[in-house]
């Protein structure tokens, strides 16, 4: 018998998004992925190379509560 984690038995997935929309800014970037901490690492880079952001614990506090299961 395989084991499998308790999300893929209830059907949901385990890919989780963040959309630079939900910031605040027009764009169109989405960023996927199953570790939360890279996720957000990714999405404040983008913020501070595309958006100006300045990088802070803040930002990433902030980004982090966007995350949302896809």
């Amino acid at each position: 018998m395989t084991s499998r984690a308790p999300s893929m038995l209830k059907g949901k997935s385990t890919i989780r998004r963040i959309l630079c929309s939900d910031t605040g800014h027009k764009c169109d970037a989405r960023f996927e992925g199953t570790n939360d901490d890279r996720l957000v690492a990714v999405a404040v880079e983008h913020l501070s190379q595309y958006h100006g952001a300045p990088l802070s614990p803040a930002l990433a506090a902030e980004v982090r509560q966007l995350i949302r299961p896809i």
